[in-house]
């Protein structure tokens, strides 16, 4: 869209600080901790939102968050701190977006001994098994659950250690991913009523950094190379830039990622077919 070349063509994308570390009470929405790498991380944030502020020029800052705790928690930190720095030059708003959430875990079967911190064998299990059903080409399956044994028909299990560790399966990243991209499609369709004295953050995580950055590179493809994506190749697409490994967010906590292209309608028409493809099962 014009607007958002005439806008705002880069939005910063904040990671969230280290929430404390206890499965049984808090599952995986727990607040943050007090520690002192995330007061060093906390500065880092800051030390970067007050720049871009000042660079743009703006008079007021958006942080929109996911709904998890430690992203809320976050947003309001820095919130707190610029405004301590650049007191009535600015205005400082928040809002906040469940779409931004990271993947849903499912519910955890804890061992007797776990004690808050410790490790918990059966999220790494899953996370290789999940990674492995969700971009293992040619046999990538889009709509396997996190956690999930996988249940046959004469009763035995995939995978079956799962049972072990799981309750109740998690989300499939045919799920998460269409959130993500049903919430860049309301943000393409929106992005040229975005006040032009509005700074808009996320703070939001890992993984959904991922999806927007590698949209954002798809997008800026497609455009510049003229090229055709099959909707089925969306998830694929993204996971090959994903394994670049190139601009982490953890490296410096917040990242530009550009969106000039992600308003474009062609590009919103293929988000919009994509979320119809990943939500057929």
């Amino acid at each position: 869209m014009e607007g958002l070349e005439r806008k705002q063509d880069k939005i910063l994308f904040v990671g969230h600080l280290d929430e404390v570390d206890d499965l049984e009470t808090h599952g995986r929405d727990a607040p943050l901790e007090d520690t002192e790498k995330n007061k060093e991380d906390l500065s880092k944030i800051v030390d970067a939102v007050v720049s871009q502020i000042k660079d743009s020029g703006r008079k007021a800052v958006m942080f929109v968050t996911s709904s998890k705790i430690r992203s809320i928690e976050t947003a309001q930190l820095v919130g707190a701190e610029i405004k301590k720095m650049l007191g009535e030059d600015v205005k400082v708003r928040y809002a906040t977006e469940d779409d931004l959430r990271a993947p849903e875990q499912g519910e955890f079967i804890l061992p007797e001994n776990y004690k808050p911190g410790s490790f918990f064998e059966g999220l790494k299990i899953a996370s290789d098994i999940f990674y492995k059903e969700s971009l293992d080409f040619p046999n990538q399956n889009i709509h396997y659950k996190f956690g999930d044994p996988v249940l046959s028909p004469d009763g035995s299990y995939k995978y079956p250690i799962l049972v072990n560790y799981f309750k109740a399966s998690g989300e499939t990243y045919a799920e998460s991913l269409s959130r993500i991209l049903r919430l860049v499609i309301k943000m393409g369709q929106k992005v040229e009523k975005l006040d032009s004295a509005v700074e808009v953050i996320i703070v939001a995580h890992g993984f959904t950094y991922h999806m927007l950055r590698g949209l954002s590179v798809l997008a800026e493809k497609i455009k510049k190379e003229n090229i055709q994506i099959r909707v089925e190749d969306v998830p694929r697409e993204l996971s090959n830039i994903y394994e670049s490994r190139t601009g982490e967010l953890k490296d410096s906590m917040c990242v530009p990622i550009d969106i000039t292209n992600l308003g474009d309608g062609e590009m919103l028409d293929m988000l919009n077919k994509e979320v119809n493809f990943l939500d057929k099962k």
